[in-house]
């Protein structure tokens, strides 16, 4: 099964790396039917005159600004149309304020099978960007880091596994990968969360009935975030990619993101390919 892939690539103020757009249009290309790269420009409306100094040129900063994100679409665009792919690859541009970038970006993930977002840690908007598309968009999101780790092979895949409805979802939206790895493990921390053998046993089972031998690999968190633990577990056992359910629940109006989910964002590894 071939996938339908969309990728939003950033402009401003922290724009999506050039060479990651290549990077992540080479990792997925073996697995899309078609790619369709967005970026999104910046309009950067000009504040009330009430509130603008006279000494401060505001609409000029905005222009120039504007202008540098205009820029970076278009080198970002010529990155993907450069890349080589082996698929049709198509590009685009969209103009949004910056506080619309995400909920647009969600609204179109929709119409595709898979969003691929490069992260880059410490960047909030990169991070802001894939929790809006992951919770909003109703479909899974392959984040790749940028850099060498962004460089995976994807037929070596772990899966993490509490046997919850959030890993169920992931597992599921997962399995056009995962019935073309030729490896699989299903990674647990069992000290963190209460398992149980027999959860190892029936999702395991529920594999094998689509041909799939997956190992287990159960770590210890050792103190570290879960996000992070799940990460390094995967790498120790060679995946170039790891499966996992995203948790974020409201409270008190506030989106409030569950520990492995914030974690995973905030200190990528490797590919992990997310869903809600």
């Amino acid at each position: 099964m071939q996938t339908d892939i969309f990728m939003p690539v950033l402009t401003y103020p922290d724009p999506t790396a050039l060479a990651a757009v290549g990077q992540m249009i080479g990792l997925v290309s073996p697995l899309a039917s078609a790619i369709s790269v967005c970026a999104f420009e910046i309009d950067l409306p000009a504040p009330p005159a009430r509130m603008v100094s006279g000494l401060v040129d505001v609409k000029g900063m905005s222009a120039a600004a504007e202008g540098r994100s205009r820029a970076v679409a278009a080198d970002l665009i010529a990155a993907a149309r450069a890349a080589g792919a082996s698929v049709p690859v198509t590009t685009g541009s969209v103009r949004l304020t910056q506080d619309q970038v995400g909920n647009g970006a969600a609204r179109m993930a929709r119409s595709h099978d898979l969003s691929v977002i490069a992260m880059d840690r410490g960047s909030a908007d990169k991070a802001g960007l894939a929790e809006t598309v992951i919770f909003g968009s109703g479909r899974p999101v392959l984040l790749v880091p940028e850099g060498p780790a962004g460089s995976a092979d994807l037929r070596s895949i772990a899966i993490a596994w509490d046997g919850g409805r959030a890993a169920s979802r992931a597992l599921h939206d997962a399995m056009p990968l995962i019935v073309q790895a030729r490896e699989v493990t299903l990674v647990t921390a069992m000290e963190d969360k209460d398992i149980g053998e027999r959860a190892i046993a029936e999702v395991r089972a529920y594999l094998g009935r689509h041909g799939i031998s997956a190992g287990h690999h159960d770590f210890s968190s050792a103190g570290k975030s879960i996000g992070l633990a799940l990460q390094q577990g995967a790498i120790a056992q060679n995946a170039g990619l790891l499966v996992m359910g995203a948790f974020g629940h409201s409270r008190l109006r506030d989106f409030v993101l569950g520990g492995a989910t914030r974690s995973t964002l905030d200190d990528l590894r490797l590919p992990v390919l997310l869903s809600h």
